[in-house]
Protein backbone atom coordinates (compact mmCIF):
# COMPACT_ATOMS: atom_id res chain seq x y z
CA UNK A 1 0.00 0.00 0.00
CA UNK A 2 2.80 2.37 0.83
CA UNK A 3 4.61 1.30 -2.17
CA UNK A 4 1.46 2.29 -4.34
CA UNK A 5 1.16 5.72 -2.72
CA UNK A 6 5.04 6.38 -3.14
CA UNK A 7 5.05 5.58 -6.34
CA UNK A 8 2.07 7.61 -7.20
CA UNK A 9 3.77 10.80 -5.42
CA UNK A 10 6.76 10.12 -7.75
CA UNK A 11 4.63 9.86 -10.88
CA UNK A 12 2.66 13.30 -9.61
CA UNK A 13 6.16 14.92 -9.29
CA UNK A 14 7.22 14.19 -12.69
CA UNK A 15 4.03 14.95 -14.33
CA UNK A 16 3.97 18.73 -12.26
CA UNK A 17 7.93 18.82 -13.63
CA UNK A 18 6.87 17.58 -17.31
CA UNK A 19 4.29 20.70 -17.00
CA UNK A 20 6.45 23.24 -15.51
CA UNK A 21 9.16 22.36 -18.54
CA UNK A 22 6.36 22.84 -21.01
CA UNK A 23 5.21 25.97 -19.97
CA UNK A 24 8.26 26.94 -20.14
CA UNK A 25 8.66 25.75 -23.54
CA UNK A 26 5.55 27.70 -24.52
CA UNK A 27 6.23 30.69 -22.64
CA UNK A 28 9.77 31.00 -24.80
CA UNK A 29 8.21 30.56 -27.60
CA UNK A 30 5.70 33.21 -27.19
CA UNK A 31 8.50 35.17 -26.14
CA UNK A 32 10.80 34.09 -28.95
CA UNK A 33 7.63 35.05 -31.30
CA UNK A 34 7.08 38.45 -29.56
CA UNK A 35 10.52 39.24 -29.89
CA UNK A 36 10.78 38.61 -34.08
CA UNK A 37 7.77 40.14 -34.70
CA UNK A 38 9.25 43.52 -32.72
CA UNK A 39 12.19 43.77 -34.61
CA UNK A 40 10.49 42.64 -37.79
CA UNK A 41 8.39 46.31 -36.86
CA UNK A 42 11.15 48.32 -35.77
CA UNK A 43 13.76 47.11 -38.72
CA UNK A 44 10.48 47.95 -41.22
CA UNK A 45 10.59 51.54 -39.53
CA UNK A 46 14.65 52.08 -39.60
CA UNK A 47 15.68 53.79 -42.68
CA UNK A 48 19.20 54.48 -44.07
CA UNK A 49 21.73 57.15 -42.42
CA UNK A 50 18.69 57.82 -40.18
CA UNK A 51 21.48 59.41 -37.14
CA UNK A 52 23.89 60.39 -39.21
CA UNK A 53 23.03 64.26 -39.03
CA UNK A 54 22.73 63.71 -35.39
CA UNK A 55 26.81 62.19 -34.99
CA UNK A 56 27.32 65.19 -38.14
CA UNK A 57 26.24 67.96 -35.29
CA UNK A 58 29.88 68.72 -33.77
CA UNK A 59 30.32 68.59 -29.98
CA UNK A 60 30.30 71.76 -27.86
CA UNK A 61 33.46 73.61 -27.02
CA UNK A 62 35.37 72.46 -24.17
CA UNK A 63 33.36 74.87 -21.42
CA UNK A 64 31.53 76.50 -24.07
CA UNK A 65 27.20 76.33 -23.45
CA UNK A 66 27.89 75.83 -19.68
CA UNK A 67 25.02 78.16 -19.19
CA UNK A 68 22.58 75.34 -20.16
CA UNK A 69 24.11 72.82 -17.42
CA UNK A 70 20.97 73.77 -15.69
CA UNK A 71 22.36 75.77 -13.34
CA UNK A 72 18.75 77.23 -10.89
CA UNK A 73 21.51 80.35 -9.53
CA UNK A 74 21.92 81.71 -12.54
CA UNK A 75 19.38 83.89 -13.63
CA UNK A 76 18.26 83.23 -17.32
CA UNK A 77 18.97 79.54 -16.55
CA UNK A 78 16.05 79.20 -13.88
CA UNK A 79 13.66 78.87 -16.83
CA UNK A 80 14.58 75.92 -18.77
CA UNK A 81 15.66 74.11 -15.33
CA UNK A 82 11.99 74.86 -14.43
CA UNK A 83 10.62 74.09 -17.53
CA UNK A 84 13.08 70.44 -17.38
CA UNK A 85 11.05 69.79 -13.63
CA UNK A 86 7.54 71.05 -14.31
CA UNK A 87 6.83 72.16 -17.51
CA UNK A 88 5.10 70.58 -20.33
CA UNK A 89 3.92 71.86 -23.82
CA UNK A 90 6.78 73.37 -25.83
CA UNK A 91 10.17 74.96 -25.09
CA UNK A 92 11.84 76.95 -28.19
CA UNK A 93 15.22 77.28 -29.06
CA UNK A 94 15.55 80.09 -31.66
CA UNK A 95 18.75 81.90 -33.33
CA UNK A 96 20.12 83.14 -36.18
CA UNK A 97 22.52 80.58 -38.41
CA UNK A 98 25.86 79.45 -37.31
CA UNK A 99 24.56 80.37 -33.79
CA UNK A 100 25.13 77.08 -32.21
CA UNK A 101 21.41 75.57 -32.20
CA UNK A 102 22.02 72.15 -33.27
CA UNK A 103 25.32 71.50 -31.20
CA UNK A 104 22.89 73.03 -28.32
CA UNK A 105 20.04 70.95 -28.98
CA UNK A 106 22.36 67.75 -28.74
CA UNK A 107 24.05 69.05 -25.64
CA UNK A 108 20.97 69.55 -23.95
CA UNK A 109 19.41 66.10 -25.28
CA UNK A 110 22.99 64.55 -24.20
CA UNK A 111 23.21 66.09 -20.91
CA UNK A 112 22.88 64.06 -17.96
CA UNK A 113 21.44 66.80 -16.08
CA UNK A 114 18.84 66.92 -18.38
CA UNK A 115 18.31 63.46 -17.93
CA UNK A 116 18.22 63.83 -13.65
CA UNK A 117 15.91 67.47 -14.22
CA UNK A 118 13.75 64.76 -16.34
CA UNK A 119 13.52 61.68 -14.35
CA UNK A 120 12.35 64.11 -10.95
CA UNK A 121 9.53 65.50 -14.14
CA UNK A 122 8.40 61.90 -14.39
CA UNK A 123 7.84 61.13 -10.63
CA UNK A 124 8.04 57.76 -10.83
CA UNK A 125 6.74 56.54 -13.91
CA UNK A 126 9.13 55.55 -17.06
CA UNK A 127 10.93 58.20 -18.62
CA UNK A 128 11.22 58.17 -22.64
CA UNK A 129 13.33 60.42 -24.70
CA UNK A 130 13.79 61.03 -28.05
CA UNK A 131 15.59 63.35 -30.89
CA UNK A 132 15.50 64.18 -34.34
CA UNK A 133 17.44 66.34 -35.94
CA UNK A 134 16.04 68.02 -39.54
CA UNK A 135 18.63 68.71 -42.60
CA UNK A 136 17.47 70.11 -45.58
CA UNK A 137 20.90 69.19 -47.19
CA UNK A 138 20.59 65.50 -46.52
CA UNK A 139 18.25 63.04 -47.87
CA UNK A 140 14.56 63.17 -48.19
CA UNK A 141 13.82 60.97 -45.16
CA UNK A 142 16.30 63.81 -43.35
CA UNK A 143 13.88 66.79 -43.92
CA UNK A 144 10.49 65.10 -43.72
CA UNK A 145 7.80 64.09 -41.56
CA UNK A 146 8.36 60.45 -42.34
CA UNK A 147 11.64 60.75 -41.21
CA UNK A 148 10.56 62.85 -38.36
CA UNK A 149 7.78 60.33 -37.45
CA UNK A 150 9.93 57.02 -38.03
CA UNK A 151 12.97 58.07 -35.78
CA UNK A 152 10.61 59.08 -32.97
CA UNK A 153 9.00 55.82 -33.09
CA UNK A 154 11.91 53.84 -33.13
CA UNK A 155 13.32 55.07 -30.43
CA UNK A 156 10.04 55.33 -28.08
CA UNK A 157 9.73 51.67 -29.36
CA UNK A 158 13.68 50.65 -28.62
CA UNK A 159 12.82 51.96 -25.03
CA UNK A 160 8.96 50.66 -25.19
CA UNK A 161 8.83 47.32 -27.16
CA UNK A 162 5.14 46.09 -25.42
CA UNK A 163 3.74 49.17 -27.01
CA UNK A 164 3.66 47.95 -30.54
CA UNK A 165 0.87 46.32 -30.02
CA UNK A 166 -0.90 49.41 -28.75
CA UNK A 167 0.48 51.80 -31.36
CA UNK A 168 0.33 49.17 -34.22
CA UNK A 169 -3.14 47.18 -33.13
CA UNK A 170 -4.17 46.67 -36.95
CA UNK A 171 -0.95 45.90 -38.04
CA UNK A 172 0.04 43.86 -34.99
CA UNK A 173 -2.82 42.00 -35.08
CA UNK A 174 -2.32 40.85 -38.82
CA UNK A 175 1.29 39.86 -38.05
CA UNK A 176 0.28 37.58 -35.43
CA UNK A 177 -2.29 35.57 -37.49
CA UNK A 178 0.37 34.93 -40.00
CA UNK A 179 2.88 33.88 -37.73
CA UNK A 180 6.61 34.00 -37.45
CA UNK A 181 7.49 32.28 -41.11
CA UNK A 182 4.72 33.69 -43.04
CA UNK A 183 4.07 37.39 -42.18
CA UNK A 184 4.91 40.32 -44.67
CA UNK A 185 4.76 43.64 -43.91
CA UNK A 186 3.37 46.36 -45.74
CA UNK A 187 4.84 49.74 -46.52
CA UNK A 188 4.18 52.46 -43.89
CA UNK A 189 1.87 55.56 -44.42
CA UNK A 190 1.87 58.92 -42.92
CA UNK A 191 -1.61 58.53 -41.17
CA UNK A 192 -0.61 55.05 -39.77
CA UNK A 193 2.69 56.72 -38.31
CA UNK A 194 0.88 59.85 -37.04
CA UNK A 195 -1.64 58.18 -35.87
CA UNK A 196 0.73 55.54 -33.44
CA UNK A 197 2.78 58.62 -32.52
CA UNK A 198 -0.82 60.31 -31.36
CA UNK A 199 -1.56 57.36 -29.84
CA UNK A 200 1.20 58.33 -27.29
CA UNK A 201 -0.39 61.51 -26.33
CA UNK A 202 -3.77 60.16 -26.25
CA UNK A 203 -3.86 57.20 -23.62
CA UNK A 204 -2.48 56.55 -20.24
CA UNK A 205 1.23 54.34 -21.17
CA UNK A 206 2.58 55.39 -16.84
CA UNK A 207 5.29 57.05 -19.17
CA UNK A 208 6.60 60.97 -19.73
CA UNK A 209 8.21 61.51 -23.50
CA UNK A 210 10.42 64.08 -23.44
CA UNK A 211 11.31 64.98 -27.51
CA UNK A 212 14.34 67.19 -29.17
CA UNK A 213 13.30 68.31 -32.39
CA UNK A 214 16.20 70.32 -33.78
CA UNK A 215 15.87 72.64 -36.87
CA UNK A 216 11.99 73.19 -37.60
CA UNK A 217 12.93 75.50 -40.08
CA UNK A 218 14.55 72.93 -42.40
CA UNK A 219 11.70 70.77 -42.45
CA UNK A 220 10.44 70.30 -46.25
CA UNK A 221 7.05 71.22 -45.86
CA UNK A 222 5.38 74.10 -44.45
CA UNK A 223 6.45 76.03 -40.93
CA UNK A 224 2.34 76.17 -40.54
CA UNK A 225 2.16 72.52 -40.91
CA UNK A 226 4.77 71.31 -38.66
CA UNK A 227 3.70 73.62 -36.14
CA UNK A 228 0.10 72.56 -36.41
CA UNK A 229 1.46 68.47 -36.05
CA UNK A 230 3.75 69.43 -32.71
CA UNK A 231 0.93 71.40 -31.21
CA UNK A 232 -1.33 68.35 -30.87
CA UNK A 233 1.45 66.26 -29.61
CA UNK A 234 1.76 69.62 -26.83
CA UNK A 235 -1.47 69.10 -25.61
CA UNK A 236 -0.82 65.80 -23.47
CA UNK A 237 0.31 66.68 -20.15
CA UNK A 238 2.87 63.41 -20.39
CA UNK A 239 4.67 64.74 -23.53
CA UNK A 240 6.79 68.05 -23.62
CA UNK A 241 8.63 68.94 -26.57
CA UNK A 242 12.11 71.14 -26.85
CA UNK A 243 12.48 72.70 -30.61
CA UNK A 244 14.73 74.33 -32.08
CA UNK A 245 14.84 77.11 -35.06
CA UNK A 246 15.82 79.67 -36.34
CA UNK A 247 13.26 82.76 -36.04
CA UNK A 248 10.45 82.66 -38.41
CA UNK A 249 7.31 84.29 -38.41
CA UNK A 250 5.15 81.25 -37.50
CA UNK A 251 7.05 79.76 -35.04
CA UNK A 252 7.61 82.87 -33.13
CA UNK A 253 3.97 83.40 -33.42
CA UNK A 254 3.58 80.14 -32.23
CA UNK A 255 6.09 79.53 -29.12
CA UNK A 256 7.31 82.94 -28.70
CA UNK A 257 4.94 84.67 -26.36
CA UNK A 258 5.78 82.84 -23.24
CA UNK A 259 9.00 84.59 -22.68
CA UNK A 260 9.96 82.11 -19.92
CA UNK A 261 9.50 79.36 -22.66
CA UNK A 262 11.79 80.58 -25.31
CA UNK A 263 16.42 80.63 -25.82
CA UNK A 264 17.46 83.11 -28.03
CA UNK A 265 20.65 81.42 -28.78
CA UNK A 266 22.83 84.54 -30.13
CA UNK A 267 21.89 86.37 -27.14
CA UNK A 268 22.99 84.04 -24.42
CA UNK A 269 26.57 82.76 -26.14
CA UNK A 270 28.84 85.86 -26.05
CA UNK A 271 30.72 84.49 -23.49
CA UNK A 272 30.75 80.69 -25.31
CA UNK A 273 32.34 82.74 -28.35
CA UNK A 274 34.66 84.54 -26.04
CA UNK A 275 35.79 81.32 -25.23
CA UNK A 276 35.89 79.79 -28.63
CA UNK A 277 37.94 82.56 -30.00
CA UNK A 278 40.26 82.71 -27.35
CA UNK A 279 41.08 79.17 -27.61
CA UNK A 280 41.18 79.05 -31.34
CA UNK A 281 43.43 82.04 -31.52
CA UNK A 282 46.15 80.38 -28.69
CA UNK A 283 46.41 77.74 -31.43
CA UNK A 284 47.60 80.35 -34.03
CA UNK A 285 51.31 80.66 -33.95
CA UNK A 286 50.83 84.36 -35.55
CA UNK A 287 48.70 85.10 -32.61
CA UNK A 288 50.98 83.83 -30.20
CA UNK A 289 53.64 86.29 -31.07
CA UNK A 290 51.15 89.17 -31.41
CA UNK A 291 49.64 88.40 -28.01
CA UNK A 292 53.04 88.40 -26.82
CA UNK A 293 54.72 91.42 -28.42
CA UNK A 294 51.85 93.62 -28.14
CA UNK A 295 49.13 92.34 -25.42
CA UNK A 296 46.62 95.31 -26.21
CA UNK A 297 46.55 94.50 -29.89
CA UNK A 298 46.00 91.28 -29.46
CA UNK A 299 43.48 91.84 -26.96
CA UNK A 300 41.86 94.35 -29.77
CA UNK A 301 41.67 91.89 -32.02
CA UNK A 302 40.12 89.04 -30.54
CA UNK A 303 37.57 91.67 -28.73
CA UNK A 304 36.99 92.68 -32.91
CA UNK A 305 36.15 89.34 -33.95
CA UNK A 306 33.58 88.30 -31.01
CA UNK A 307 31.73 91.87 -31.37
CA UNK A 308 31.40 91.04 -35.26
CA UNK A 309 30.37 87.32 -34.89
CA UNK A 310 27.26 89.19 -33.09
CA UNK A 311 26.56 85.56 -31.43
CA UNK A 312 27.37 83.56 -34.42
CA UNK A 313 29.96 80.39 -34.30
CA UNK A 314 30.44 80.66 -38.05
Amino acid sequence: MHQRVDEDFKMLQRNQRLWSDLTRLALSAEQARTTVLQRSILVSLDYNIRTARQYAIKEAHARTFEWASIDPSQGGQTTFKDWLLNGNGVYFVSGKPGSGKSTLMKYIAEHKETNAALQQWSNGNRLVTASFYFWNAGTPMQRSLDGLLRSILIQVLEQCPELMPTLFPDRWDNLLSAGIYNFSLAPWTIPELKSALQAIAGKTLSSKFALFIDGLDEYDGTDREIVEYINELANSADIKLCLSSRPHVDFIKAYGHNKDRIMFVSDLTMEDIKIYVRDRLGENEAFKTIKLQHPERYQHLKDEIVVHAKGVFL
